[in-house]
């Protein structure tokens, strides 16, 4: 089962240990959260979805923004017979900052990694295992990434391919690998 929790003008705050997915919304306020994602069944997407919108709240005289930033880290754990599961990390809002950390991944995982802010900063960091597309975006502010030249997390002697595409300082792209041997 899938955990969806909405909340607004509170913010969201803590440790979610799940099994399938989650889903965490905010209005008017941030979401600062370390997940624990097991995915189980290869068959089914797991997916962990961050959203905020910051909106006005009619305090008169004046109008009050109160802010909803993303502050996320991550460990994906694939538990599964095949260990071949999916995930999809999506952290997205609309004029504050995102810091989106992936601190676990499976070797060998197929990962979609997103983080995207229309006005405020982006920042992903991925661990040494990731693998699969990640995209960091902000319309009007930086955007930054973390650690991609790591040394084989299997031990291995597997090579990493990667392909990053930077749009000026407000977009990234890009895919990464790990296959094959050192020649």
């Amino acid at each position: 089962m899938r955990i969806v929790l909405r909340a607004a003008s509170e913010p969201i705050r803590g440790y979610l240990n799940v099994s399938t997915g989650v889903k965490l919304s905010t209005v008017n306020a941030g979401i600062d959260v370390t997940i624990d994602l097991y995915a189980s069944d290869p068959g089914r997407p797991h997916e962990v979805v961050l959203e905020t919108v910051k909106g006005k709240h009619v305090c008169p005289p004046r109008w009050t923004i109160f802010p909803s930033d993303i502050a996320a880290n991550v460990s994906l754990f694939d538990v599964s017979s095949s260990q071949d599961s999916a995930f999809a990390v999506r952290a997205n809002t609309l004029t504050a900052p995102v810091n989106l950390t992936l601190f676990r991944s499976p070797a060998g995982g197929d990962v979609q990694l997103s983080a995207t802010s229309v006005d405020g900063a982006t920042a992903l960091r991925v661990d040494a295992a990731f693998e699969g597309n990640l995209t960091a975006s902000s319309l009007s502010n930086v955007t930054s990434l973390g650690r991609l030249d790591v040394a084989d997390p299997t031990g291995n002697e597997w090579t990493r391919t990667m392909t990053i595409s930077e749009i000026g300082n407000h977009s990234i792209r890009g895919m990464v690998s790990w296959g094959g041997h050192v020649a």
